[in-house]
């Protein structure tokens, strides 16, 4: 099965399963789903993000930055983590360039972001309300979705991208649980989280 297959899978076979937990909260495999679906609703449907778009967020590691990624990658856009402060002159100046679709900040964050940008919102409202958007999807996993920027010696920075099924493919065998400490959007790590997902595992946030 795909990734995405497996997601399904569980929400229907094992719906009261954990997917993931953090110190006050436990989402099961039948929320996540949902949870996705509704965010890549509004996503691709109320906020026009399509295959290629960026959308850049700010915040730190939780379970709903994880929905976030899962989301855009659904719908082909490709995620910009740059961390809970603005961004630096480097990436602000990038984003000017290849100005981002959407923006989303962690809840209690103040924005400070000023590229043009259609849709500037809190996470929260990515899945706050229902939409009645059904916009198609093509789970195409072989789409770049994250993109991380890497400091060159000489100050440039350098843009990577990987895509859900690069990302399985580096991770080793899929545990039955794994904890996130702080660095989610670390390549590395979520080759770690994705196969424990696919694997009906739990991915711990505490």
């Amino acid at each position: 099965m795909s990734f995405f297959d497996s997601l399904r899978h569980h929400a229907a076979a094992r719906p009261a399963a954990a997917a993931t937990c953090a110190a006050h909260r436990v989402i099961s495999y039948r929320r996540l789903w949902s949870r996705i679906q509704r965010a890549s609703a509004r996503l691709a449907g109320e906020w026009n993000a399509a295959p290629g778009d960026i959308v850049v967020y700010r915040g730190g590691a939780d379970q709903d930055a994880l929905m976030l990624y899962l989301a855009a990658a659904r719908c082909g856009a490709r995620l910009l983590p740059v961390g809970e402060a603005p961004p630096s002159p480097h990436v602000a100046a990038m984003l000017c360039r290849h100005p981002p679709q959407v923006v989303l900040y962690a809840d209690g964050l103040v924005p400070h972001d000023a590229w043009g940008v259609p849709v500037v919102a809190p996470l929260s409202a990515l899945v706050a309300t229902p939409t009645p958007c059904r916009p198609a999807l093509i789970e195409d996993e072989t789409r770049p979705s994250l993109i991380t920027l890497r400091r060159e010696a000489d100050g440039t920075l350098r843009q990577e991208e990987c895509s859900l099924s690069a990302l399985q493919v580096a991770s080793a065998a899929a545990a039955a649980s794994f904890h996130v400490n702080g660095a989610l959007f670390d390549a590395r790590v979520l080759a770690q989280v994705l196969p424990v997902l696919a694997a009906g595992g739990v991915v711990d946030f505490r």
